[in-house]
């Protein structure tokens, strides 16, 4: 089988994008790889797709594809993922990964929010900033301490020591500090002191929801939360399947699967969750396109832990893409 696998151009790495996004050229690099080595070793015949403004035409002219396997995470602006997706998509060709509204969406975690809210799916209160000087809401001025983050960035980007907030002026100095390194909006949402987990899931019939990660912070982490200083001090472990008990596992679980179906994920998914301050779990946000690098993804970690090894887990994915949909092409490859 003849597979496009679609890729972040990560030959060059601005330094200010290295100190915003540590790392993230060699994890794209190294996912890349595997992945590669994985369709490869199988038998399929792998055509390495840079995501550019050629891509359309580089996947029309190499022939017949019977797959593309998207996986492109920006080193940069995250909210422009959707976009390559979108265009994918116009080629009608299977593709492993979400289409552009679950993508869109996903990236948005105000968006998701909403979402969830409205199937009674626990989550955090919050509110989105286009400036560090908007005023915080009256229903948050009594929700100290607060949390602040990009509304549509993923990998920790923008997250720091200082995203813990447990008064006004320290919010305002988050704000400024965060409003200078990536774009609006900004999220600031309540603060959840509980464990942190993160439930994996696979678009198998019915939908899989993996065995439950927690995720545990060494003793000289600088916080007890995933930001840019446990990233590139290494300070965050998972450990899986969690130490909880079943009930509260399946609840995540149970969670999990209705979140991947509120956002109409495709194929595998990820749910981040926190326990609030009475112990019950709320989501923090939906990672439509989970890190699968090998050896340093928290998707196949879970996965390993159900006895599924990490090449079982691609080619899982890979027939999972080729299963029929409900909806139909008739035009053909590249007409639309």
């Amino acid at each position: 089988m003849k597979i496009a696998l679609v890729h972040a151009e990560y030959t060059y790495m601005p330094k200010v994008l290295e100190e915003i996004n540590p790392k993230s050229d060699t994890h794209t690099k190294n996912t890349v790889r595997s992945i590669r080595e994985v369709l490869e070793k199988a038998g399929h015949d792998v055509i390495l797709v840079p995501a550019n403004v050629h891509m359309l035409k580089t996947i029309v002219d190499v022939g017949p594809v019977d797959l593309i396997y998207c996986y492109y995470t920006p080193l940069e602006n995250l909210h422009l993922q959707g976009n390559v997706f979108a265009a994918l998509e116009l080629l009608g060709i299977p593709m492993v990964g979400p289409g552009m509204f679950t993508q869109t969406v996903g990236l948005s975690k105000e968006t998701t929010k909403i979402i969830l809210r409205s199937l009674g799916v626990p989550t955090p209160a919050s509110q989105v900033f286009m400036s560090p000087d908007d005023p915080l809401h009256p229903s948050l001025l009594d929700s100290f301490p607060l949390f602040v983050k990009p509304e549509s960035e993923g990998a920790s980007v923008g997250v720091h020591v200082d995203s813990y907030v447990e008064d006004e002026e320290a919010l305002r100095q988050s704000l400024r500090r965060i409003f200078k390194q990536v774009n609006p909006p900004i999220i600031v949402e309540t603060f959840l002191p509980g464990r942190e987990f993160t439930v994996g899931v696979l678009q198998k019939n019915p939908l899989i929801a993996l065995p439950v990660v927690e995720l545990k912070f060494t003793e000289d982490s600088v916080v007890p939360f995933r930001s840019i200083e446990t990233k590139v001090a290494d300070t965050m472990y998972a450990h899986v399947p969690a130490e909880i008990d079943d009930d509260l596992a399946q609840e995540m679980q149970e969670l999990a699967k209705i979140a991947f179906k509120a956002l109409r994920c495709e194929v595998y998914a990820r749910v981040d969750m926190r326990l609030d301050a009475e112990g019950n779990p709320q989501v923090i946000e939906v990672n439509t396109m989970p890190g699968l690098e090998k050896g340093h993804s928290l998707f196949e970690t879970s996965a390993k832990a159900m006895g599924m090894e990490y090449d079982e887990l691609i080619l899982t994915m890979v027939d999972i893409a080729l299963k029929p949909k409900k909806q139909s092409k008739y035009l053909g490859v590249g007409k639309f």
